[in-house]
């Protein structure tokens, strides 16, 4: 199905966007100017796949075509076999392809390869920045964006934590919106709308209805009117509930649920059934239908687990919404993953573990019928094992390394979905830091294997957890991982010795950062490029005001305060992140308190080795080890 999108939705939006980002180009002024000029055409959609662009400005329109339209392009294959950046090689390819405007067949040529380029960015953790440097070459060459090219755009710019990238990406994509959208671009667009402007219920529905309305309106002539929401598909209807989710207003949410489920049940009193036999709700829809429902009642449950409002522990709304849903649509249903998902992370909520785990029993029940858990699945089963205050709740879970196994298990076999990625791992990490060392370097170890980048929390995870070991360790043996105490003289007395981040004070994080630098410096001097290590401080997620520091890491009280975390102009020419740079000293670190733990080894002294390389000992002891893990991973019990 599509819907028209009438100027009155589009000057809502450019009226909400925020002042301090340059404003778009109203695509109300040219559908205005460009309305008398426009000849009538038939409606049929086997004329709309063969018509020509719909022009809005200077001849640019957006193609009807398919994606689906013959090309030799593989992204994945030019990006592997190219030696600069992903981007850049786009762009390159994009240069070296003959292209004529004038041709319908190359502009279509051109338009399903930006398609395929853009669409290898999605998923990409910095993939917004080349998109929207993709979206900019296509406007200038006038090349359409299709429509579902346009839903993964949308899509992967509600992904991002950065407001102006978000922010610009609507502005990008306003003026090149079709006047007809189908659903899940309505959708998409106004969940970006949601999440950013976050303006009042009501004038969501407004636009909702101002689509429908004008498109239910066509052939008659009474104009926009106002569309009764029992018109409304049902797949349109989770956009308000997200907008009660924004606001956390629970209450609204649960009102609006009443009169959903009302319209569902009318709906279905007036679908005529041609079986003599009781059929359930499930079987009189169809999938989309199916999934619409589910998805409210999820949004709902995740509004009710956003709430600060209410108080949780031992709270049976998440069973009772469960059996709500299952009610309406009928005895035997099982739930979305998405649903399942929600509801196993409000059971944790509530503090019932048990029932955490039956739920984790239904996701694993889907199996099946071929519906594998998800990423969100294993992040809900993986936060049981590292609930706080409930020990006893992790001897009723399947044992964490077999949780772990199956995970990376399902990883080998699609490698193709994004089942891991580093929330998976952190999530993970939360449980493995604080009862086995070996298995967490393993986890990291295979960030490397499956290309998973580290965010800014995989480092202050690590590095929080390891230096709260090592605080506990004999001062000798903290000597022997090269941590400094002499840096305590300077605050143990200063205010900075109360103020924590993750669990470590602030001195404290001086402390790993010393010691990370010092692995980084050793590392350097073995291939040596003539520039100094430039010191990257802890925590990179929460950022920490410290006095400058000099190339020999002596505190200089005369120097400014600085935001230490943040990197120089130097190191954006460097193609690493942060929490790439730091992650293989880290690591490093982690194997020695590995060793030292398990072996009691004073050979991985800083000052014995100069190079920052393990005696052979020491090897032995780590590979016998992580041997051990490799081992019982590769078990197929």
């Amino acid at each position: 199905m599509q819907v028209r999108l009438p100027p009155s939705v589009i000057s809502q939006i450019e009226s909400h966007l925020r002042p301090e980002f340059q404003p778009v180009f109203a695509l109300s002024s040219i559908l205005q100017h460009q309305q008398p000029q426009r000849s009538p055409q038939p409606r049929s959609s086997a004329h709309e796949s063969k018509s020509p662009s719909r022009s809005f400005t200077g001849g640019y329109g957006l193609q009807p075509f398919s994606e689906s339209q013959p090309t030799s392009l593989s992204p994945s294959y030019l990006f592997r076999t190219s030696p600069t950046s992903h981007l850049s090689t786009a762009h390159q390819h994009l240069s070296s392809q003959p292209f004529n405007p004038a041709s319908s067949t190359s502009l279509l040529s051109r338009q399903v390869t930006y398609s395929k380029l853009i669409s290898a960015f999605v998923d990409h953790p910095k993939g917004l920045e080349a998109i929207i440097s993709l979206v900019d070459r296509s406007l200038s060459e006038t090349v359409p964006i299709s429509i579902p090219t346009l839903t993964s755009i949308l899509k992967c710019s509600l992904s991002t934590e950065d407001v102006t990238s978000r922010i610009s990406v609507i502005n990008k994509v306003l003026p090149i919106l079709p006047e007809r959208l189908d659903i899940p671009l309505l959708d998409v667009l106004l969940r970006a709308v949601i999440r950013d402007i976050n303006p009042e219920v009501g004038v969501i529905e407004k636009m909702i209805n101002d689509c429908l309305s004008l498109e239910f309106s066509q052939g008659t002539d009474t104009g926009i009117g106002k569309l009764e929401k029992d018109r409304w598909p049902l797949e349109i209807w989770d956009l308000p509930f997200t907008s009660h989710f924004q606001r956390s207003d629970t209450k609204q949410s649960l009102e609006l649920l009443a009169e959903f489920r009302q319209i569902v049940l009318q709906k279905l009193s007036s679908t005529p059934s041609s079986s003599s036999s009781i059929i359930t709700t499930a079987e009189m829809l169809d999938e989309k239908d199916r999934m619409a429902i589910c998805k409210v009642y999820t949004t709902v449950l995740n509004t009710w687990r956003r709430s600060n409002e209410i108080y949780k522990i031992q709270s049976t709304f998440p069973k009772n919404l469960a059996m709500d849903l299952t009610n309406l649509m009928g005895e035997g249903y099982k739930p979305s993953m998405g649903f399942l998902n929600s509801w196993m992370k409000a059971e944790r909520q509530t503090g019932d573990m048990n029932a955490s785990r039956r739920v984790w029993d239904l996701i694993e029940s889907k199996v099946l019928e071929d519906e594998l858990p998800n990423n969100d699945s294993w992040i809900a089963l993986f936060q049981l094992y590292s609930t706080p205050d409930k020990p006893s709740s992790v001897k009723t879970l399947p044992p964490l390394k077999t949780s772990i196994k199956r995970l990376f298990n399902q990883v080998k076999q699609y490698p193709k979905s994004t089942l891991i990625n580093a929330l998976t791992i952190n999530t993970i990490l939360k449980s493995t830091l604080s009862s086995d060392l070996p298995l967490s370097l393993y986890v990291l170890r295979q960030m490397g294997k499956w290309g998973i980048l580290p965010d800014r929390k995989t480092v202050d995870l690590v590095s929080s957890e390891m230096m709260k070991m090592i605080l506990r360790l004999p001062l000798s043996d903290q000597i022997i991982l090269g941590i400094d105490t002499s840096m305590l003289r300077n605050d143990l007395s200063s205010m900075r010795s109360k103020r924590t981040r993750m669990g470590l004070k602030l001195f404290e994080w001086d402390l790993i950062t010393e010691a990370i630098h010092n692995i980084r410096r050793r590392a350097k001097s073995q291939n040596p490029t003539g520039k100094e290590t430039e010191v990257i401080w802890l925590p990179l997620s929460m950022p920490i005001g410290r006095i400058r520091q000099d190339s020999t890491s002596n505190l200089n009280e005369n120097d400014q305060m600085v935001i230490t975390s943040i990197s120089t102009s130097e190191e954006n020419l460097e193609k690493r992140s942060l929490p790439e740079k730091v992650l293989d000293p880290l690591m490093i670190l982690l194997e020695r308190l590995i060793i030292l733990l398990n072996g009691k080894s004073s050979s991985i002294a800083a000052d014995t080795d100069k190079s920052g390389k393990m005696e052979v000992d020491d090897e032995e002891i780590l590979k016998k080890m992580m041997g051990k893990i490799h081992a019982e991973m590769r078990l197929k019990r």
